[in-house]
């Protein structure tokens, strides 16, 4: 059995968990990284030298970097729409998918940190707040007149970005000023596994 190895509060962990949902791959999921420990052991950093989390075990080799993961996932057969075979869609879904990491993922985490006191993080609300509006401008054009990030059908995309909008609706201040993402996350959760692996995980 595949096995996804990472705490289940890691918005990457939960990319995975999300992903192999959607292509129907039973997983076991082990505890590791936060209040479980274990990424710093020499048998952890033998699966992934980086010490983080997630990694995924299949057939003794072990995966890791979340978007890669994501894309080993997509050429599974029944992966689908989620990374179609053409190239021009999946260098689309790419640059999607690579976007949501580098541009949207920390500062809609340093805003929800902030205004839901989560963690312990001090720092300006208003600030940070500004600072996750700038790419969920970019965010809000995109999804406009559609009904996920690249057409009418979940990919790989909306999993990568689907991950850190769970938080960013929990801010108030943003989920009022985009009403386009606010209305995709109402959308992703119609989506299977987006609830039970994303919102109650990351948000609970």
């Amino acid at each position: 059995m595949i096995k996804l190895h990472g705490r289940k509060t890691s918005s990457n962990v939960a990319k995975i968990a999300w992903a192999l949902t959607l292509i129907d791959l039973p997983f076991q999921r082990l505890g590791v990284g936060g209040v479980h420990g274990g990424n710093d052991t020499p048998r952890f950093l033998e699966m992934n030298p980086n010490g983080k989390v997630p990694v995924l075990e299949v057939n003794g080799s072990f995966l890791w970097e979340s978007n890669a993961i994501l894309r080993f996932l997509g050429t599974m057969p029944q992966a689908g729409a989620l990374w179609p075979d053409d190239t021009v869609a999946r260098a689309k879904i790419d640059a999607w998918m690579d976007w949501s990491t580098l541009r949207f993922y920390t500062p809609t985490l340093t805003a929800f940190r902030i205004a839901t006191g989560v963690v312990d993080v001090p720092g300006d609300l208003a600030a940070a707040i500004e600072d996750a509006a700038l790419p969920a401008r970019i965010a809000e054009n995109q999804l406009s007149g559609k009904r996920f990030v690249i057409g009418n059908r979940p990919s790989l995309a909306d999993i990568a970005l689907g991950v850190h909008v769970a938080r960013f609706v929990r801010v108030k201040p943003l989920r009022q000023r985009f009403p386009g993402i606010a209305a995709y996350y109402q959308r992703l959760l119609e989506v299977p596994g987006y609830r039970d692996h994303v919102v109650g995980p990351l948000i609970g």
